[in-house]
């Protein structure tokens, strides 16, 4: 689906008269079209250390989430009573608020973090989003643990 498709979509929710949750819950379902959704762009000093723990496996229960650098209730919130001119406009809004950091459950809850070391997705594309967990394989596994060497050894 291109973003002008989606743009239409965003646009035909917005007119719905459904409450703001049951908008929002739609603008997650049709943002799941966009392979490049929730974006990794860091990773917090605690997580690397739960990751070095294990090998640099993702593990069940090993206790990393995505968290959301900006909170997706209040940000799909602005989309849905915004009234952007173009789909590039809106497409940008949603690219630029749609970033996550790897961190452990509890910085996750508490909003509590360590300190957040960047990773380039645009350039390395790694922790794709696969549902809602992400794709973990060698070459993730090999940036981590070239990133915890970098600042832990």
């Amino acid at each position: 689906m291109t973003i002008e498709e989606m743009f239409h979509d965003y646009n035909s929710i917005c007119k719905m008269k459904s409450p703001l949750k049951i908008k929002s819950g739609m603008l997650t379902q049709l943002f799941r079209m966009d392979e490049h959704r929730w974006r990794v762009v860091g990773i917090t000093a605690n997580a690397l250390k739960v990751f070095h723990n294990h090998k640099y496996k993702r593990e069940v229960r090993i206790g990393i989430n995505r968290s959301h650098v900006y909170e997706r209730n209040k940000i799909y919130a602005q989309m849905l009573s915004a009234k952007f001119e173009n789909s590039k406009d809106w497409w940008d809004f949603y690219h630029k608020h749609d970033e996550t950091i790897l961190a452990t459950s509890s910085e996750n809850n508490t909003g509590n973090f360590s300190k957040i070391y960047r990773i380039n997705y645009d350039k390395l594309q790694l922790f794709k989003s696969r549902g809602f967990s992400w794709r973990h394989n060698k070459p993730e596994r090999d940036f981590l643990e070239k990133l915890y060497n970098k600042y832990f050894l």
